[in-house]
């Protein structure tokens, strides 16, 4: 349609420049054609604008769908997950904002931080309450939720959430509050792993368990940076093990808190098999 519009301004100016040149035309008829064909010039001008947004929409569309597919996830739109909120049966409903918008990873991170769903303890409400909570905050707040299932080889899945930040990529969220995640630990003792936050950064990868780090850690986001985490946490341990003092104890816990966050429990049973994801 822009060419047809294109070509018929053309021949119209060429037309009339002959037409004037043998005396054809009026001035005053020359310029009412010339006028019609500025208005299909800007025709056609407005087309190529609204081709060169919807180019731009359909490579963002097309890149979006590449990251989907490269991370091995089933993609639902509209739909509600068939997942329990808690001990009492009641399922899964999402909130949807159509307003709302891809964050930046700052504007997640800061986002996570203020929610308060963590705080609840996870026992009458179940993951998948938790990750409905955030879901309906996050878009009630204007920002682009994704509510997550992974299901593991064995047992029984989880429920979290990712959001597609604009610097970052896919970036999971796993807000699950105090209960399943901590290793145990003695009343009133000095411990490292336990700093009484519960937002992390999920690491998914099919075939491989999750991976959980506190928010807040300089760690990266790729699976290699949670198995570097796993290894300095190790490292940590072997150190507190070996400490006498209870200063050296106290310095060690304070270093740990600040750079490796909490230690959050792997079972090396749950390795993902699949994983889903409803916009």
């Amino acid at each position: 349609m822009k060419k047809n519009l294109l070509n018929l301004a053309i021949c119209l100016l060429i037309c009339l420049s002959l037409a004037l040149l043998a005396g054809c035309v009026s001035q005053t008829k020359y310029q009412s054609l010339q006028t019609e064909y500025s208005v299909l010039q800007d025709k056609y001008n407005s087309l190529q604008n609204e081709n060169s947004d919807l180019q731009a929409k359909l490579n963002t569309a097309q890149a979006e769908l590449k990251l989907y597919q490269d991370t091995g996830i089933k993609v639902y739109s509209n739909i509600e997950p068939d997942v329990a909120t808690g001990i009492f049966g009641l399922h899964v409903v999402l909130s949807r904002n159509t307003t709302a918008h891809n964050p930046t990873w700052s504007e997640l991170i800061d986002f996570i931080t203020k929610d308060e769903t963590d705080s609840q303890m996870y026992g009458i409400v179940l993951c998948g309450g938790f990750a409905e909570q955030v879901y309906n905050n996050a878009e009630k707040a204007g920002i682009k939720a994704t509510f997550v299932v992974i299901n593991f080889q064995e047992g029984i899945g989880h429920a979290l959430n990712a959001f597609n930040t604009t610097d970052r990529g896919l970036v999971y969220i796993d807000c699950t509050g105090k209960g399943i995640s901590l290793y145990a630990y003695f009343p009133n003792s000095i411990v490292i792993g336990d700093t009484g936050k519960y937002d992390k950064v999920a690491y998914i990868k099919v075939g491989k368990p999750i991976g959980l780090i506190s928010v807040g850690t300089a760690y990266g986001l790729n699976y290699s940076d949670y198995e570097q985490w796993k290894g300095d946490v190790q490292t940590m341990r072997d150190r507190f093990n070996a400490a006498n003092a209870n200063s050296e104890l106290y310095q060690l816990k304070q270093e740990s808190d600040q750079k490796l966050g909490s230690f959050w429990k792997e079972d090396s049973s749950e390795i993902i098999k699949s994983i889903e994801i409803y916009w």
